[in-house]
Formats: C-alpha cells, sequence, structure tokens
C-alpha cells in the first residue's frame, strides 16, 4: 500500500496546521512466512520517496508503538517491562552458547510480562512481543547508498505521549538511545541488563540524521 502526507484534502496544508506537509510518499509492503521458525512475525520494508521541492534536512525515519504483553486483562500493561539489545551488546554474548548468531539479536527491542500471569486468561507462558530493526538506507540521486543503524531507542507511559511535532522530534525520534532507567537487573531478565522499562509502555526506534534532497529515497525496514 500507499501513503503520502500531502493531501490538500485531509487538511494537512500551512493554513490548517502551521506546518503542513513535508511532501512524502512511502510505499509499504508487509511480509508474512509460513515457516515454522519465521510465521510469528511481520516484515515491514518501507520506501520513502521525497516528492516535494525541498530537501529534507536532520530527518530521521523510525516508528513508534504502544505494545502490551499480554493484551489480555484490564490492566496487565500495568506490569511490563522493555529492553533494547544494541549491537555488539556486552550483556548477550556471554550468554549465548553460539556467538555467532549474537548478530541475530541485536537491535531488538522486547516488551514482556516479567510474573508470566495474565490473571483469568493465562497462568505462564505469556508471550513477549519484539520488535526488530533490520535496516535504513539512504538511496541519494547518484546511485549512492549510505546505511544507518540505530540512533534512537526511547520508551515511556503512553500517558506521556508527545503533545506535538516539536515534541515529538527532539525528546522521541532525535533522542539517542535511552540511558538506563533501572541499574539493578530485574530478576526476570535473563541477560542480566541494567536497564529495564516500564509500565505502559510506548516506545520509538529510528534512525538518522540524515539529508534527503528531492527524488531521494530512504528504505526503512522492520520487523514486528
Amino acid at each position: 500500500f500507499v501513503v503520502t502526507d500531502n493531501d490538500p484534502a485531509e487538511g494537512n496544508t500551512f493554513s490548517t496546521n502551521g506546518n503542513g506537509p513535508l511532501n512524502v510518499r512511502i510505499d509499504v509492503w508487509a511480509l508474512n512466512y509460513s515457516l515454522s521458525y519465521g510465521n510469528d512475525g511481520v516484515i515491514f520494508i518501507q520506501k520513502m520517496t521525497n516528492v516535494g521541492p525541498d530537501t529534507l534536512r536532520s530527518l530521521y525515519f523510525g516508528i513508534t508503538g504502544d505494545p502490551d504483553s499480554p493484551s489480555q486483562g484490564s490492566s496487565e500493561w500495568t506490569d511490563d517491562l522493555a529492553l533494547l539489545i544494541e549491537a555488539d551488546d556486552p550483556y548477550i554474548a556471554d550468554k549465548l552458547s553460539d556467538t555467532t548468531d549474537a548478530h541475530l539479536l541485536e537491535n531488538l527491542a522486547i516488551v514482556y510480562d516479567p510474573d508470566d500471569n495474565s490473571a483469568g486468561f493465562i497462568e505462564s507462558d505469556v508471550a513477549w512481543v519484539g520488535l526488530k530493526f533490520l535496516e535504513c538506507t539512504h538511496l541519494d540521486n547518484v546511485g549512492g547508498k549510505t546505511s544507518y543503524d540505530v540512533s534512537s531507542f526511547k520508551t515511556y507511559p503512553y500517558t506521556d505521549d508527545a503533545t506535538s511535532d516539536e515534541d515529538a522530534y527532539f525528546n522521541q525520534l532525535a533522542s539517542g538511545i535511552q540511558e538506563p532507567d533501572n541499574i539493578t537487573p530485574h530478576p526476570s531478565d535473563m541477560f542480566n541488563k541494567p536497564y529495564s522499562y516500564g509500565p505502559d509502555i510506548t516506545w520509538v526506534i529510528a534512525a538518522g540524521p540524515m539529508d534527503i534532497a528531492p527524488g531521494e529515497q530512504v528504505i526503512f525496514t522492520f520487523a514486528d
């Protein structure tokens, strides 16, 4: 499917909101596979094109979400925890029997239920929710490619969501990798990492900054 932000019929103009559109088109592919080791996730490939007359400067490309583990129950979100496994994460390699597979976990954000219990629904084996950053590549107008790694990861309570574009840009997209919230590892964390976040988690994961000239594209791929 395709999404754009410059349809005047939708009211995204300077006169209606003071900002106007970025003038971007995003072509999206959602992929799912029936293989036993790949059917629990959906891969999203997003190709953004600058279809406007201006260069988009200091642009970050990312995704925000409001995951719950599990979604059952009226208040199960109150005890959720989240963590990010970064590239070359020192807390991961020594926990894996085969360190060559450590890269499969990098740039993976996880929300999980630490007591593994959803009262009235399920008493164990509560699923975790994963967001896997796979690619962010800038394609310029002369055939060049520039790849970006995760530059921003932020979690916050749903009630603290951004109240303006400026707030979302500076405090979420351009905020960098979040510093440890809890120095003492949570006992439910098998990797014993010194930071977990919660509850009622909303998260943002993004890459940038980059300057995108008219006609240039960015490929952003992630898996849920």
